[in-house]
């Protein structure tokens, strides 16, 4: 519809406000007429014009024939003409017969024949009677006078879909599919399909919601599940209510879809160790994967190792230089386990509060903040290879080196307060055996 609406020029009078008076001719508000807002929508509709303003502005087209109307009311290939006319084949005058299209807008006749042949095998066949109208007629059947017009004005339905809200284009289009009874009826179809989408696609994301928050029950509570609906419903009216009094008619419905993103993107991130958790449990079936492998000590997340959760939100360079020494394998390890933990130690804690203190410098200059980004996503990828090598050093199986990065760059405070309790396990179990490489640090 929209290339329609382009070849046939009317999105070209839709993006100008040259008929200031054709608000006058549309079903517009009281106090509305004459708005650039108001002529622009009408001039979007070709049915806003009469078949004389067509004209008279060219909005349609100008074939090289004459077109046959098809049974859909519109307009379909050229017309063509069955011409018997008489051909000089070698020494025999003969009659040939082939389709022509039919001309149009006076434009040259293709069965004209200037005069009548005085030699040749076709003298005395073709005679002057075959020039002019009569039973006898064999040429000169589309005089360049008799030729009718060759304007097709643009069809009533055809919208500039260009000019018209997102919503509106989908009502538009049906529109285009029948008569005026029959597009009404696709359109209240169509509100009731989109209806019962939106209801199941809400009543579905409840109960998954529902289901979630009772830990996976797969009959959750009733009372639970009319919550979450009342309340997606409920932030669904405010986020388009927000947009009220706004100028933009979709302003509403901008925020909604801004909220929904902006919502739903952390749960990219679980969407991920979900896929992860999927193959290992694959793996594990198939027997690639011990199931019984060993873990970490205690899950990252934990209630019990709370004050340590607090001294390395704070200072978690002191744990993270300690790790480095322990684990080895990181530069600096030539001068001595004291020296690199000393040295990492402060590499660490200086990407750390440098990161923090960039952030605050962001409130003056935006740019700080970036900074501030960068090394702290620095901070993140070393914790996480730190994590990594106590994986290694300890022999840890679950997991690996991706989890690591996620657990430093989303949790650093957490995995530093796992990282500290599971060297302090199996390092006090290793002194017990008499392993004096433990001591060392």
């Amino acid at each position: 519809m929209q290339r329609v609406a382009e070849g046939g020029k009317l999105c070209s009078f839709a993006n100008s406000e040259v008929f200031p008076d054709m608000a006058s001719n549309c079903s517009v508000p009281p106090g509305e007429e004459g708005r650039a807002r108001v002529t622009t929508s009408c001039t979007a509709f070709a049915s806003s014009f009469d078949e004389e303003k067509k004209r008279e502005l060219g909005l349609g087209w100008e074939p090289a024939c004459e077109l046959a109307p098809n049974h859909h009311g519109g307009f379909g290939k050229c017309k063509e003409f069955r011409w018997t006319h008489f051909v000089a084949v070698r020494d025999e005058c003969v009659q040939h017969t082939k389709w022509i299209q039919v001309p149009c807008g006076g434009r040259a006749d293709p069965t004209e024949l200037a005069a009548v042949p005085t030699e040749g095998p076709c003298s005395g066949v073709i005679t002057g009677a075959m020039l002019e109208a009569g039973p006898s007629q064999r040429y000169s059947f589309f005089p360049p006078s008799g030729q009718s017009d060759c304007f097709v004005p643009l069809q009533d339905n055809t919208v500039c879909l260009g000019q018209r809200g997102t919503s509106d284009m989908f009502f538009d289009q049906l529109s285009t599919y029948g008569p005026r009874g029959f597009s009404d009826l696709l359109c209240v179809i169509a509100v009731i399909c989109l209806t019962l989408y939106f209801v199941t696609s809400s009543d579905s994301g409840s109960l998954v919601v529902d289901i979630l928050s009772a830990n996976g029950h797969p009959d959750p509570p009733m009372f639970q599940r009319v919550f979450w609906s009342l309340t997606e419903g409920a932030a669904a009216v405010a986020l388009l209510y927000s947009g009220v009094n706004s100028p933009d008619s979709e302003a509403s419905l901008r925020a909604l879809q801004a909220a929904s993103i902006i919502c739903g993107l952390p749960y990219t991130f679980v969407i991920f160790w979900c896929a992860q958790s999927l193959i290992l449990i694959c793996m594990e079936e198939s027997g690639d994967l011990d199931p019984n492998r060993k873990p970490f000590n205690v899950f990252i997340f934990n209630k019990r190792l709370w004050q340590k959760h607090v001294a390395n939100a704070v200072a978690p360079g002191i744990v993270m230089g300690r790790t480095v020494a322990v684990c080895g394998g990181w530069p600096g390890a030539g001068f001595g386990p004291r020296a690199v933990q000393a040295g990492w130690a402060i590499v660490f804690m200086g990407l750390y509060w440098l990161a923090i203190v960039m952030l605050f410098c962001g409130l003056e200059t935006y740019n700080w903040v970036i900074v501030g980004l960068v090394l702290y996503i620095g901070f993140g990828v070393l914790l996480g290879l730190a994590r990594n090598g106590v994986r290694k050093r300890f022999r840890i199986l679950h997991g690996d080196l991706f989890t690591d990065l996620m657990c430093g760059l989303f949790a650093p405070m957490f995995a530093v307060s796992q990282i500290e309790e599971q060297m302090a396990n199996d390092l006090s179990a290793t002194t017990k055996k008499g392993d004096t490489g433990a001591r060392l640090v």
